[in-house]
């Protein structure tokens, strides 16, 4: 896992989650922000720990971002406090034609 300091901390798991085509088109019509110019799907996890407890999962939402994890941290960062941690995933689909532009 990498961390990479942008505005506020993200983590960045090192290797892709390779999906479907049917589970990368479902988890990107679950991104919350517009596509636009971005590339490509990630994932963003958010964590919790309070006290002594051990971290604990909150949510997972799905951002575009460009192919650098270092855009997608930037994405991510306004998911971050100072009580939680965020780690982000690349979303690459098995099938490189989902990544085109509709209508091309």
């Amino acid at each position: 896992m990498q961390s990479i300091e942008t505005k506020s901390k993200v983590f960045v798991l090192d290797t892709p989650y390779w999906a479907g085509e049917h589970t990368f088109a479902h988890y990107s019509q679950l991104a919350i922000n517009e596509r636009g110019s971005l590339s490509d799907l990630w994932a963003v996890d958010t964590y919790t720990r309070s006290g002594l407890s051990p971290l604990v999962h909150d949510e997972r939402i799905y951002i575009w971002a460009n192919a650098s994890s270092e855009s997608a941290a930037e994405q991510a960062g306004q998911f971050v406090n100072q009580d939680n941690r965020v780690l982000i995933t690349h979303i690459v689909p098995l099938d490189s034609r989902l990544n085109e532009p509709p209508g091309l």
